[in-house]
């Protein structure tokens, strides 16, 4: 029987709704968030019985599927990203890839060759996945926890579907590359075991980002991260008389990160590894020239490059289908890293819809190690003569509006027209409360102004733009530059688009660059309001 593509359709839009919008894979409440937070440190433990439950316990997934994991605060998309085009591209391998979040379109975060999955299969393997996990509604093994619930919560779901996707799909893969969601020790991904298996892993840039939950330090960061390099997912140590050592390297971490946080992975992969070697890559391996084009934009993907390649030549040494003479090609692995692509990370769309050329650079950079790259970026590809330039700004309430907005004053290098403080259309449910202007500016060391402050008199709550936009005013006050750009509250992306899109120019020359930053939601709603999408990847699931 052939399935009508209403009914796909249907069964997808139901499957998002599950996923998204109804309470059986979302915390919402601050009682719900707090148990859901509670059973963090159960995470593997938690997963290996999900994967058991759906016929995927580590013994269950196909060995012959090599892995690549990638943990790490900054770049481990994009590291993830350039490891798929490498290993699809150069070494003619079929991937798996998941990542999160998404920008546009809840598929991006599994794909199949590069491409997200179809509707059909997104659908499908939720269902199914649903379906077997239901069987266990009300009851559990002697060797499970009956407090466990027998639905996972929303990312929980998602890693299960990829990993349900990757074991199922046709025509079969060859290698998966895995994206940590936050941390690694007590991630979801961090659950198929390294012991029997051929699989790699990698750290990109540490930073300090989710300090509520992975430390205020980046060593007390580093030990959460460091937990990818369990050879058995949830035991953290071994005697050192019983450990397998290996010459090759197969654990990987560049170079830019700190003597402490190196130190820090070197602990861990000495007691937790079983013996595998650890590697610093990077300026000191130089296996990139300089000469070489990177596919995404930006000075610090270089180091994110030497990483990716490290990695897929360590994932690739065990496999007999690949001859001497392909690994030594390096005309295709240098087309590989130029042909690599990732959303919302330095990446530039044209807007047709604007009555004069307009550029939309996009990124989604969240730390000031990352937006400070971002900036740089776009101040290197804005500076044309005669360009007017807006910023389109967001960023979660947990992180510090102050740093991250401080870094995009008024400069000579770009300076703002207007600035549009918008909602993302989808934001990460928090229990975090959010700060006033007043106390963020404070702790900031920012003098108070009174009149730049939001007025508390009135009986419309203030949101979270608003309290953005009165700090932006406070750092332009402070700024040695005399233009201060207008500001806008309030709006979508979309809407902010449309004003953007009504500019006209008595010069033809002119042209128009829109800088959206400072969330990766943010860079995802600019992306769906023009309209933004990806082909789909081909093939489908075989289920027993």
């Amino acid at each position: 029987m052939t399935t009508s593509k209403d009914s796909i359709e249907e069964s997808y839009e139901e499957a998002l709704d599950a996923l998204v919008n109804g309470p059986l894979h979302q915390a919402r409440t601050k009682e719900a968030l707090a148990k859901t937070a509670a059973r963090r440190k159960n995470t593997i433990q938690d997963m290996k019985t999900y994967m058991k439950r759906i016929s995927l316990l580590d013994d269950a997934f196909p060995k012959s599927l090599s892995i690549v994991h990638i943990t790490g605060t900054k770049g481990k998309g994009s590291t993830s990203a350039l490891c798929e085009s490498i290993l699809r591209e150069h070494y003619g391998l079929r991937t798996g890839l998941f990542t999160s979040p998404h920008l546009v379109d809840i598929r991006e975060r599994i794909r199949i060759g590069g491409q997200p999955v179809s509707k059909e299969v997104f659908a499908k393997t939720y269902w199914e996945v649903r379906k077997r996990l239901e069987k266990y509604r009300g009851q559990s093994e002697e060797d499970e926890d009956p407090d466990l619930p027998h639905l996972p919560g929303y990312f929980r779901m998602l890693t299960l579907m990829a990993f349900f996707t990757f074991a199922h799909y046709e025509p079969k893969l060859d290698v998966i590359i895995l994206e940590v969601g936050m941390g690694g020790r007590f991630d979801a991904t961090n659950i198929l075991d390294m012991d029997g298996r051929n699989a790699v892993c990698g750290v990109t840039l540490l930073d300090l980002d989710h300090t509520r939950v992975l430390g205020d330090t980046l060593e007390q960061i580093a030990w959460e991260k460091g937990g990818i390099f369990q050879a058995i997912k949830g035991q953290s140590d071994y005697d050192e008389s019983t450990q397998q050592p290996t010459t090759d390297a197969t654990l990987f971490i560049i170079d830019s990160n700190t003597k402490s946080v190196i130190s820090a992975f070197e602990k861990c992969a000495k007691e937790e590894s079983n013996g595998r070697t650890l590697k610093i890559v990077g300026e000191c391996t130089k296996a990139v020239p300089d000469t070489v084009t990177i596919g995404l934009p930006g000075d610090h993907q270089r180091i994110n490059a030497e990483l990716a390649v490290a990695l897929c030549e360590a994932v690739t040494k065990p496999l007999s289908s690949i001859d001497s003479k392909k690994r030594k090609n390096t005309d295709t692995l240098y087309q590989a890293l130029a042909n690599a692509s990732w959303p919302g990370r330095c990446q530039t769309v044209s807007y047709p819809a604007a009555k004069i050329p307009t550029n939309l650079r996009l990124d989604g950079s969240h730390t000031p190690i990352s937006l400070k790259a971002g900036y740089d970026w776009f101040c290197s590809v804005s500076k044309a003569d005669n360009t007017k330039r807006y910023l389109i700004f967001n960023c979660s309430h947990e992180r510090n509006p102050v740093e991250l907005l401080s870094l995009l004053l008024p400069s000579s290098d770009a300076t703002f027209e207007k600035a549009f403080f918008c909602r993302s259309d989808f934001a990460r449910p928090s229990a975090v409360t959010k700060a006033n202007a007043e106390d963020l500016l404070k702790d900031g060391g920012i003098a108070v102004r009174e009149e730049l402050l939001p007025d508390s008199s009135s009986d419309t709550p203030v949101t979270w733009q608003v309290t953005l936009e009165a700090i932006w005013k406070h750092l332009e006050a402070e700024s040695k530059v005399s233009t201060k750009a207008a500001t806008v509250v309030n709006l979508t992306v979309g809407e902010a688009l449309e004003q953007i899109k009504e500019v006209s120019a008595d010069d033809d020359s002119c042209q128009l660059e829109v800088f959206v930053v400072g969330s990766l939601y943010l860079a995802g709603s600019a992306l769906n309001a023009i309209g933004w999408c990806e082909p789909e990847a081909e093939g489908g699931l075989k289920l027993n």
